[in-house]
């Protein structure tokens, strides 16, 4: 796997795990298949319409 660049690391830096280094996201939007309204892991609460029509 590439290594991440300083430019990646700035803009997705909310999203990148600590203990992983990788770009998580919360449990709920993880199975998600619309990837433009994916939450990072750390959000506590969700307002995503998606999630709301289930």
């Amino acid at each position: 796997m590439p290594r991440l660049t300083k430019k990646f690391k700035r803009e997705w830096g909310f999203f990148i795990h600590s203990k992983t280094g990788y770009v998580t996201h919360n449990k709920k939007c993880s199975n998600c298949i619309h990837n433009g309204c994916k939450q990072s892991y750390r959000v506590k609460i969700i307002a995503c319409p998606h999630y709301e029509k289930r």
